[in-house]
């Protein structure tokens, strides 16, 4: 019942303390803090991942997450939750890696994936893999029992990862882990050069086309700069997080401008 291989030890579930030549069978057995809080209706991300892992989660900028998707991204979100669902009968759901150099938008359709599902999202940047095997065994243990505690995503940031180098530790940490943990995994690359033997479905994000960005710059300025979103739609090439950023800078440059010229004309009417 205790040895290793039973899932009291292997889910990490009791921990034994047993020194020198202590029979095991007398040796003090904890329970893990995890677990026991767990059942006393404390559900929370095991300790020992939060100097690796952190939530994803981004500012919405509309009343939902979709809003912050153009139509093009929120088509990319609508078909991989169709190969999603109907890869629900396979033992090994697909990872899902996502293509491109925009790293907003990504993490955007992930999460937008993510609610969807109502699962929690988080991240982790692949070089942070431990590499020694027993640390990388102890980290599989943990997040294969996050994921039967309660629903949860993982979002593997391989934004500085060299695709074409599958021989570094990082690149065969991030092997060993997809080959032991089974659950849905959102791979951030920037081209499909990443070798993976796991059943894998790619998809390009790119930014939002020019008439989407265009029709964006002027919801945010309105008709009557109408010129000025056009110029900007072609000289620029931005996602819609960008595009709400810079608008809310000028339109804030703009109420400070206009302030004292109102205090102005107050001052003339007395």
């Amino acid at each position: 019942m205790v040895s290793p291989e039973r899932p009291l030890r292997s889910w990490r579930l009791i921990e034994i303390h047993q020194s020198g030549v202590q029979p095991l069978i007398v040796s003090p057995i904890k329970a893990d803090e995890r677990i026991v809080n767990y059942i006393r209706g404390l559900n929370y991300l095991d300790d020992r991942l939060s100097f690796l892992l952190s939530p994803l989660s981004m500012p919405v900028l509309g009343e939902n997450l979709d809003d912050s998707l153009a139509p093009s991204q929120r088509q990319v979100v609508a078909t991989i939750a169709h190969h999603l669902q109907a890869a629900t009968h396979w033992n090994v759901l697909p990872i899902v890696q996502l293509l491109g150099s925009d790293l907003v938008s990504k993490q955007r359709v992930a999460l937008s994936l993510a609610e969807g599902f109502d699962i929690s999202l988080y991240r982790i940047r692949v070089e942070l893999l431990p590499t020694h095997g027993s640390d990388l065994e102890t980290l599989i243990r943990i997040w294969q029992r996050e994921m039967q505690l309660f629903p949860v995503a993982l979002y593997l940031d391989g934004q500085a990862m060299d695709g074409n180098n599958s021989t570094n530790s990082s690149a065969i940490a991030l092997q060993v882990f997809l080959d032991n943990v089974h659950g849905l995994f959102f791979l951030d690359v920037q081209d499909q050069s990443w070798p993976l033997d796991q059943p894998t479905i790619s998809f390009e994000v790119a930014k939002p086309t020019s008439v989407e960005q265009l029709q964006v710059w002027k919801q945010v300025f309105g008709t009557s700069f109408s010129d000025n979103a056009t110029q900007l739609s072609s000289q620029f090439n931005l996602n819609l997080a960008d595009i709400q950023q810079i608008a809310a800078s000028v339109q804030a440059e703009m109420a400070q401008i206009s302030l004292p010229e109102e205090k102005g004309r107050g001052n003339q009417h007395r």
